[in-house]
């Protein structure tokens, strides 16, 4: 990913966690990111832009941080991924804020980059633990990370349900 892009999404980012979706203008994702508007309107032309972009690239930093987990233990690196996305700063005001957004940024849509990110994400995590999962048991995976955008329960609740899952899809492939 090139500076300039890097820069306004970390801009969006932090405007998002600050202010909320509704109240971040292209102009203070400009500024946070520290890049003239015409550099963001370079790279996107609406807020919407921005937003899906965001997800995108956050769910491949989640995905990243994962899959290095996985390598070790697969429980602890899908309760991670549980844990990024339940404790997103981003993520708990849009859900809190703007829940439609989520559906249009995050909904389980090949087409939808924070989707397919999550669900290669899922993949490389399993092959990085040495095992090989079903389509559809990655699909129940991300599913199960997903729902924490909306309900994320306690931290121990995720460690426990991340075990119980494991086991099931472990057991079932």
């Amino acid at each position: 990913m090139g500076r300039a892009r890097a820069a306004v999404l970390d801009g969006a980012l932090r405007s998002i966690a600050r202010q909320g979706v509704r109240a971040t203008t292209m102009g203070d994702v400009a500024a946070l990111g520290g890049v003239a508007k015409a550099t963001l309107y370079n790279h996107f032309r609406r807020k919407e832009d921005v937003w899906r972009a965001l997800a995108d690239a956050e769910v491949r930093r989640i995905v990243e941080e994962c899959v290095a987990l996985a390598a070790e233990d697969l429980r602890t690196a899908v309760s991670t991924a549980a844990d990024r996305v339940a404790e997103h700063p981003a993520i708990r005001r849009i859900a809190a804020e703007e829940p439609e957004l989520l559906g249009a940024i995050a909904a389980p849509d090949p087409g939808t980059p924070g989707w397919t990110a999550a669900v290669d994400g899922a993949t490389a995590m399993f092959a990085a633990s040495g095992r090989s999962a079903s389509p559809a048991t990655v699909d129940v995976v991300v599913r199960w990370v997903a729902s924490h955008v909306g309900l994320p329960g306690s931290a121990e609740s995720r460690r426990a349900g991340a075990a119980l899952l494991i086991a099931a899809v472990l057991a079932a492939d």
